[in-house]
């Protein structure tokens, strides 16, 4: 048995270092259970957000609102990451009020039903679902879809659906070390086998129980795969160092430079996959800054 590898982590994040998402049906089922209950919203909410929750055909998701900006000017949908087979943390859940609070935009986070009980396109379609509302409901606004691992996948997926389906497209898109490429074959991949959090063993479970191998190139499962992207929207692409991840989002930056569009590279360094897990940090402190101050440049721009 090979010796597991040290990497040069920043020691904020050490504390997190022994985790491993479960990526095995007992325990993606007992994370199913258990999460929602030592995590609920209403010990996280902030008291400068008004919240409620919107519900849709098989999944509801949770409006969050700065009290400031009753009608809010801009609009996000929010994506939780979790390999498309956990319910979100409770990282994710402050950080989207974060992004609502800080920004000054409403946020949706959808709470999208998840594999292995459900798989593609379920997920993508109620996203499509949540976007749509956000359509209906701030026609006049700048809206921008975000989402973290997984869940950046499905940002990115969305933006696709939404050219493809006649749909008016987001004015922004904010990826944070997203999945999007099932081919798995990037040199991060490769080499990052056993990185705390998120590795390329969890990557491959993933992806058999999302789709079909015969899937794995339809640009809807791995954006990566779409010719032509010339059409995304102003970008943002945060990648972590230690991330089998790491490559798919550099390439994918690359090729929307190369189509033309405006991209912002953040390539945060000692950092692992779902490093912003520790909030305190100042170091994930910043990182969040940068992600807000994109935010808040789409919404400004116009």
């Amino acid at each position: 048995m090979s010796k597991k590898r040290h990497y040069d982590i920043l020691p904020d994040f050490r504390h997190y270092a022994w985790i491993n998402l479960p990526m095995n049906r007992f325990a993606l089922w007992m994370a199913g259970l258990v999460m929602p209950v030592i995590q609920p919203w209403h010990k996280l909410y902030k008291k400068e957000l008004a919240r409620s929750t919107v519900k849709f055909g098989g999944f509801k998701a949770r409006l969050l609102l700065p009290v400031s900006e009753e009608h809010s000017k801009a609009a996000m949908l929010y994506i939780h990451g979790g390999g498309f087979a956990l319910k979100a943390a409770a990282y994710h859940k402050d950080l989207a009020q974060h992004y609502a609070a800080q920004a000054g935009c409403a946020v949706l986070f959808p709470d999208y039903k998840l594999t292995p009980k459900h798989r593609y396109p379920t997920q993508l379609d109620e996203c499509l679902s949540a976007y749509k509302w956000l359509l209906t409901q701030y026609p006049d606004s700048e809206i921008i879809i975000g989402g973290d691992s997984a869940g950046g996948c499905l940002a990115a997926a969305l933006v696709i659906a939404c050219r493809r389906g006649g749909l008016r497209l987001p004015d922004g898109l904010m990826l944070v070390y997203p999945v999007l490429d099932a081919s798995m074959q990037t040199e991060s991949m490769k080499v990052y086998t056993d990185t705390p959090l998120w590795n390329s063993v969890s990557n491959g479970k993933m992806w058999a129980y999302y789709a079909d191998p015969e899937q794995y190139a339809d640009p809807y499962v791995s954006p990566d795969c779409a010719e032509d992207i010339s059409f995304f929207p102003r970008t943002y692409v945060e990648t972590t160092q230690y991330d089998c991840l790491h490559d798919e989002g550099l390439v994918f930056a690359q090729r929307l430079k190369e189509q033309g569009v405006s991209v912002e590279v953040n390539e945060t360094k000692g950092t692992m996959h779902g490093y912003d897990i520790a909030q305190k940090s100042p170091y994930v402190k910043e990182q969040v800054a940068k992600r807000i101050s994109f935010l808040k440049g789409v919404i400004e721009e116009g």
